[in-house]
């Protein structure tokens, strides 16, 4: 199942990083062994079940700027825990006293794919979501891969807006972990400020 849905996301990703194409609709793929990390069985679990409606203790909205390229703030969810932030040009990193917990950085796709295409050949996708949220300049995606050799889990998601995109990059070597990581990157929304700074520029 896993081999099912690592070549399920491959072909429908790379054609996206390559010429934009997406699919038509939010799709999402778990594989058994992921599923059995949150103790949920594949067929029950959906990625959607991780969005929080309401604002939830222990979670807050943190924003970073990309001054040098745009205007206007961009959102993410976190752990109150994960306060600590550093910032240097367009990468971000947030964390604990302890120890970095996210990776974020502001890049355009082009220049994104080499390296994300390259990481790709060496791992296998578990899980992966993708939503259309403002089709066809808005896309999100949320994958998590586990390395062929080492078995090490990472996190990604991928908020794009027309050339550019903001990729998040997280490790999750435990099942709490893994779902705080989840969580954060299904719920953030990083290009909604950006998108409303444009918008009342035009009026």
């Amino acid at each position: 199942m896993t081999t099912t849905i690592n070549n399920l996301f491959h072909p429908i990703f790379l054609q996206w990083l390559e010429s934009g194409i997406t699919p038509e609709s939010a799709i999402e793929g778990v594989a058994p062994e992921f599923a059995n990390l949150l103790q949920v069985q594949a067929e029950q679990f959906t990625f959607d079940s991780l969005f929080h409606n309401d604002q939830m203790p222990d979670w807050a909205w943190n924003v970073i700027e990309f001054n040098e390229v745009f205007d206007g703030q961009f959102f993410f969810y976190l752990p109150i825990t994960w306060s600590e932030s550093r910032q240097q040009g367009l990468n971000v990193v947030f964390g604990d006293t302890k120890s970095i917990r996210q990776s974020i950085f502001l890049t355009k796709k082009s220049l994104w794919q080499p390296s994300i295409s390259k990481f790709l050949q060496g791992v296998k996708v578990v899980a992966f979501a993708y939503y259309p949220l403002h089709k066809p300049n808005y896309d999100q995606w949320v994958f998590v891969t586990e390395d062929n050799e080492t078995g090490t889990m990472w996190t990604f998601a991928v908020y794009s807006s027309g050339d550019y995109l903001v990729a998040v990059k997280a490790d999750a070597p435990t099942t709490s972990e893994l779902n705080q990581q989840l969580t954060s990157v299904i719920n953030s929304n990083p290009w909604y400020g950006w998108i409303e700074s444009a918008t009342k520029q035009l009026r």
